[in-house]
């Protein structure tokens, strides 16, 4: 779809293939097979995900989803988050559509369409962290730092976009360039703590005291009472 002129030719050429004429039947039909595509794969597949969803949404809000079987086929959709937010996955479709695919029809190369992706990426930090919507912990504090990895990396391309680091004020390029390499290797880190985490707490759990209590849970019986003041 990104087409350029080039020189004082006034004919537009694909980007990809300066050889193709944007103009040709040839492109024109390929651009609609390009566009059908995109509403049965991207989109469909979406749309599709929506309605499975939201047919078995009241199943997907109970306790007992997991032992439901007629769940069981749609079960990539909805296992990994917490019963109130069944429908995620579908926010999460559309935030790839919006950082990826979609981006590309937006000025191509400008300074705009890094604005675009930062705000798509400000509205990921907000869902991630307000609505916590994983079964584990991990992986919400995974995501979030994620989020927050992507969206200082296109602030980082913006600042180089504009050439903010040409003016002669600026001196702390390379301070930002560290914090763009934690920020991004952050995930990492969480991932191999996790790792380390989760064999020293089954240790604690298998070498830790057990206590027993003879003792009724909800208080001494008659009985107890008696025996004990014996």
């Amino acid at each position: 779809f990104q087409c350029n002129t080039y020189g004082g030719d006034t004919t537009f050429w694909l980007v990809e293939d300066q050889q193709i004429d944007c103009n040709s039947d040839r492109h024109k039909l390929a651009e609609l097979y390009a566009a059908f595509m995109m509403i049965i794969y991207p989109f469909g597949i979406t749309a599709l995900y929506a309605v499975l969803l939201y047919r078995k949404r009241k199943s997907l809000v109970s306790e007992e989803r997991d032992k439901d079987k007629s769940l069981y086929k749609i079960g990539f959709l909805w296992e990994m988050y917490e019963s109130r937010v069944w429908w995620f996955e579908i926010f999460e479709c559309l935030r790839r559509l919006s950082m990826t695919g979609m981006l590309v029809f937006v000025d191509p190369g400008s300074p705009t369409q890094i604005v675009i992706a930062i705000l798509n990426s400000i509205i990921s930090i907000i869902m991630y962290s307000h609505l916590l919507p994983f079964e584990r912990d991990s992986d919400d504090s995974l995501a979030i730092v994620s989020t927050w990895a992507i969206f200082f990396t296109l602030f980082g391309a913006f600042m180089v976009k504009t050439n903010v680091d040409d003016q002669e004020h600026y001196n702390d390029h390379d301070i930002f360039g560290y914090l763009l390499i934690f920020i991004n290797c952050a995930g990492l880190g969480l991932v191999a703590l996790e790792m380390a985490v989760v064999p020293i707490h089954y240790l604690f759990r298998r070498f830790k005291a057990t206590h027993y209590h003879k003792g009724s849970l909800m208080g001494l019986t008659d009985t107890e009472t008696i025996s004990s003041r014996s």
